[in-house]
């Protein structure tokens, strides 16, 4: 009885290890002629090709770190272009403004919360909603600070200024976080109670400018 022979198809198939064994083999080598062809040079060889070298890691790592920070600021401009782009919805509710170090945003409505307490109001979440918008794509880290005027409080759950505007701030992470998904990683709480007026606290209007939410962008 004949023996049936092997398809052909399936032998080149079988034989294709050998192909990669090879191809490893030469690699390494090469590898190994290569190092030891580097420890018969004399020492000033060595360094100029080592110089060479770490002069070529050098250069790529600085291109990356350049292309990052070109593509970190095209982001930041697109964020303050949507910004911009949804001001008459923000005009009320917020200001920005846009300096080398950072992208800050000044809540400053009166409605921002009641009087004494931390929880957001339907207007400032109409105006949180555009501003989450602009924050989603930036991998930038995102500082929301707290402020209050220099009135006393008098009764609730908080007895100072300092832990009032620290939960407020709070209070816009989590609506951040909680309800429009963005990490909690990116943000940083702050509260300075009174102690940072944008204007002296002599009359109810500057009062009301002081008692703010101010969320920055780090550039």
């Amino acid at each position: 009885m004949k023996k049936r022979k092997r398809p052909v198809r399936i032998m080149q198939q079988s034989s294709i290890w050998l192909t990669i064994y090879a191809d490893i083999i030469t690699n390494l080598t090469l590898f190994f002629l290569m190092s030891y062809a580097f420890t018969r040079m004399d020492e000033s060889k060595r360094t100029n090709i080592q110089s060479a070298l770490t002069s070529m890691v050098s250069k790529d790592a600085a291109m990356t770190d350049r292309a990052q920070r070109i593509l970190k600021q095209i982001q930041e401009q697109e964020a303050v272009s949507k910004l911009d782009s949804e001001k008459e919805k923000l005009d009320k509710l917020a200001k920005l403004e846009v300096n080398d170090k950072m992208i800050r945003i000044l809540l400053t409505s009166p409605v921002l919360f009641e009087t004494g307490k931390v929880e957001i109001t339907k207007e400032t979440a109409l105006g949180l909603d555009e501003i989450a918008k602009s924050l989603k794509a930036l991998p930038n880290k995102v500082v929301v600070e707290g402020h209050t005027d220099n009135i006393p409080l008098k009764a609730g759950r908080y007895t100072t200024n300092w832990e009032l505007s620290i939960a407020r701030a709070v209070s816009v992470i989590d609506y951040f976080t909680k309800v429009k998904g963005m990490s909690s990683e990116k943000f940083i709480v702050a509260g300075y109670g009174e102690f940072r007026p944008l204007y002296p606290n002599d009359t109810p209007e500057n009062r009301a400018q002081n008692r703010r939410i101010e969320i920055n962008v780090i550039r």
